[in-house]
């Protein structure tokens, strides 16, 4: 937890602005930064891979991307899109997190770890997320219809 607040406050600090629309989830965002030994790598890390996010952290990106998502919901998973409309179920209620944290509080932190280190390994790896949310929808759709 000491990191972790570390790592925040050191952000914050330098990067106030820019972290004003992740502010609440931030400390999911840097809980997988904790596994460096030091603090000065965990921030150095951290705001690097911030810096790499770009416009999925503004919310004009995020409801772009939150379209896009919806869009692909709606054609392969027609069902289940139908279903969240019935039951009033809305994106903002869990779309939007899973695209703004990168699913950092959804996952266990060895699977975030996997996922990110997908995602950091190819030059536009961040536009797999979208297709690891239907993936995840797909993987849990006959409980969701229940």
């Amino acid at each position: 937890r000491q990191k972790v607040e570390q790592v925040l406050g050191a952000f914050l600090a330098t990067h106030a602005a820019a972290a004003e629309p992740l502010l609440l989830g931030l400390v999911h965002l840097v809980r997988p930064f904790t596994a460096f030994d030091s603090s000065q790598d965990a921030f150095h890390c951290f705001s690097t891979f911030m810096s790499l996010l770009g416009p999925w952290r503004t919310a004009e990106g995020l409801r772009q991307h939150m379209g896009t998502v919806l869009l692909l919901l709606s054609r392969t998973l027609p069902d289940l899109h139908a279903h969240l409309d019935e039951e009033t179920v809305h994106a903002n209620q869990w779309l939007l997190e899973w695209l703004a944290l990168l699913l950092s509080k959804q996952l266990p932190l060895e699977d975030v770890l996997r996922l990110w280190d997908m995602y950091l390994a190819e030059e536009d790896g961040l536009a797999l997320h979208t297709y690891v949310c239907l993936a995840l929808l797909q993987q849990h759709r006959e409980r969701l219809l229940d």
